[in-house]
């Protein structure tokens, strides 16, 4: 079925002379349009310096961040530092028997000190900043211990074999004592 447009209002005069639309000139400004505009250009003003203070505050978190890792790394390697003083003072089978301790202690100085910190981004830059320390002091602790112990074993021979002598020479008549010296020697 066809439609007539219809807008409920009168758009043509009789005679089909279409009714002119009285248009007021009037401007933006006399209804508020300026401070409207003003307001607007505030409120990006406004947004632009929220981003700058949060971007400020972001910049100095990081920098007590880093200033807080800083900070528990130069103990932890203070703390570390010493204990590997008093673990190298260790020679021979103690140095070898007290390797264990060494490394444990280490680990316990590290979580010690990371429970020390507050914001878990500094707890990551520390963890970042003292893994190699820790993995450097463990594997020297390793070494040292290792180098006492081919020590401790050429000593352990030498005197060994200075007892079998020691053995032999303190009865050089007794023909079985000295041979039993030789052979023990030998092995």
């Amino acid at each position: 079925m066809p439609r007539v447009p219809y807008t409920g209002l009168a758009e043509v005069a009789p005679g089909g002379v279409p009714l002119s639309r009285y248009r007021a000139d009037v401007s933006e400004a006399t209804f508020g349009g300026k401070v409207g505009e003003a307001l607007s250009g505030l409120g990006g003003q406004l947004q632009r310096s929220g981003d700058e203070l949060f971007a400020r505050a972001d910049a100095m978190q990081k920098l007590y961040n880093a200033s807080e890792a800083n900070e528990a790394t130069a103990k932890y390697t203070q703390l570390a530092g010493q204990r590997e003083i008093d673990f190298k003072l260790n020679q021979g089978k103690a140095a070898v028997d007290g390797y264990p301790q060494y490394s444990k202690d280490l680990d316990s100085l590290r979580t010690d000190v990371r429970k020390g910190i507050t914001s878990p981004d500094a707890q990551r830059l520390f963890d970042n900043e003292t893994r190699r320390l820790h993995s450097s002091l463990t594997l020297s602790g390793a070494g040292h211990a290792a180098t006492q112990n081919r020590d401790y074993a050429v000593n352990s021979s030498i005197a060994r074999s200075s007892s079998i002598a020691d053995m032999a020479l303190a009865n050089p008549l007794d023909e079985r004592t000295f041979q039993l010296g030789l052979e023990n020697t030998r092995h």
